[in-house]
């Protein structure tokens, strides 16, 4: 899913296309709130839980910094969703760095530092224990080659 219709909760391809179930097509104001009612500018839980309050029947109000954010997008900017990695995508990651390269974790947290959320810190605390344990067993190696 990578939006919900702002009228009745329905999954939508795209924020700004015209529902199936209920036929609205954002226009005026509801374009930035079909905006925001997608992954575009939520993760997706919280899309989630904006999908359950609107079937509850409460209507959409998003926060101001949300709505400032949708006008952004609407005018061309880019406006980024916080970044958090999934227990899946952590643990891929950390198999990564042990099987392949510690590298590898250090790409996704360098790609992810500018980005909002926590998924750089993640990726960081995945791999400098796995590069430093990596880095000791080395040193271990080298010391009792060269004593032997």
């Amino acid at each position: 899913m990578s939006a919900v219709c702002i009228s009745c909760a329905a999954e939508k391809e795209l924020p700004l296309a015209r529902c199936s179930r209920c036929g609205l097509a954002p226009v005026g104001p509801d374009r930035a709130l079909s905006v925001i009612a997608s992954t575009r500018l939520l993760t997706e839980p919280e899309l989630r839980e904006v999908q359950k309050r609107i079937l509850a029947g409460e209507p959409f109000r998003p926060s101001r910094s949300r709505v400032e954010a949708a006008g952004r997008v609407l005018a061309g900017q880019a406006a980024v969703a916080p970044v958090n990695l999934t227990r899946n995508q952590a643990v891929a990651l950390a198999l990564g760095n042990l099987l392949l390269t510690p590298a590898l974790g250090f790409a996704v947290w360098f790609g992810l530092r500018q980005r909002p959320g926590l998924g750089a810190r993640q990726a960081l605390w995945l791999t400098l224990p796995v590069s430093l344990g990596l880095f000791g067993s080395w040193a271990l190696l080298f010391v009792y080659h060269l004593r032997g």
